[in-house]
């Protein structure tokens, strides 16, 4: 079976911090942008990637508007974008994402009319503003750990494969052992009839002897040399076969060698693999739990 190894429960166990919740963050603070430094919304996305942030952002802005979405030199401009929520009028938003170590930032200014929104203008809009991005970012930061899920819930699958197998293995050659032990006392009771065989054919043997002794025309003779060469030959295909069995059992008490071997490998790899899949476990306990808590 593939993976079927001796497999250590710290090289399965990936490091809890890794499903450590973090937090969404939306600050407010002037940035410098293509109009100048004005007023910007950041919002940080934890674990996220540059370009899986920018093609999601692009996407929502090209569902919500009328104008055009545009990039010239790393900043997008999206125009005639209806969101409700913010304003009655079409917005016009600017955006730079950066990439850092810990997730991206999106910086993004939301331009109505003529006037960048902000606290200080306008508390409400500002406040749906962040709204806004907070929502996109616990979308992406959701998806991303969604992923995080599915590769966790994969790996305790291919775990529990491997420990299957392992008992599958037992199972086999439990089995392999009982049906060998099963043959070998069916070749015992063959070769016990075949010795009863070889008996019957040496008592034969004698009583042609005598018989032929006592009659001693041609015709008789001939019949006694016939039936003694049937009498021959029956006990030799029963040494014959005695010896084949006994040969076939020395194979099968090989067999049962090998299989018991081979049971005892399957079920010392159980404990290990058990113990990978249940630490495993508590992997996926962990990113359905950081799922579960992005909010």
């Amino acid at each position: 079976m593939i993976l079927r190894k001796i497999i250590g429960i710290a090289a399965i166990a990936l490091p809890s911090i890794l499903f450590a919740q973090k937090d969404i963050t939306v600050t407010e603070s002037p940035k410098e942008m293509s109009l100048g430094t004005q007023n910007a919304y950041v919002l940080t996305i934890p674990e996220a990637k540059a370009k899986d942030i920018n093609d999601d952002w692009q996407r929502q802005a090209k569902k919500d508007t009328k104008g055009k979405v545009e990039e010239i030199k790393g900043e997008v401009k999206t125009t005639l974008i209806t969101v409700k929520n913010i304003s009655q009028v079409p917005l016009t938003i600017y955006s730079r994402i950066l990439e850092t170590k810990e997730g991206i930032q999106l910086s993004a200014w939301f331009v109505e009319g003529d006037s960048f929104i902000s606290t200080t203008l306008s508390a409400d809009k500002s406040a749906a503003v962040q709204k806004y991005l907070h929502d996109f970012g616990v979308q992406e930061y959701k998806a991303i750990a969604q992923k995080q899920l599915d590769e966790e819930l994969k790996k305790q699958k291919d775990l529990q494969k491997i420990y299957d197998g392992f008992v599958k293995d037992q199972t086999k050659a439990d089995k392999a052992v009982t049906d060998a032990q099963k043959d070998i006392v069916k070749l015992q009771e063959k070769n016990k009839e075949e010795e009863g065989n070889i008996k019957q054919a040496k008592a034969d043997k004698e009583a042609n002897n005598a018989t032929a002794n006592q009659q001693k025309n041609s015709d008789a003779e001939q019949k006694h040399a016939k039936e003694l060469q049937k009498i021959i030959k029956d006990q030799q295909n029963a040494e014959s076969n005695i010896k084949s069995n006994t040969k076939r059992i020395e194979r099968l008490q090989d067999k049962i060698k090998e299989e018991t071997s081979n049971s005892e490998k399957a079920k010392s790899n159980q404990g290990p693999a058990q113990s990978n899949v249940d630490a495993q476990k508590t992997q996926v306990a962990a990113a359905q739990d950081k799922l579960k808590n992005i909010k």
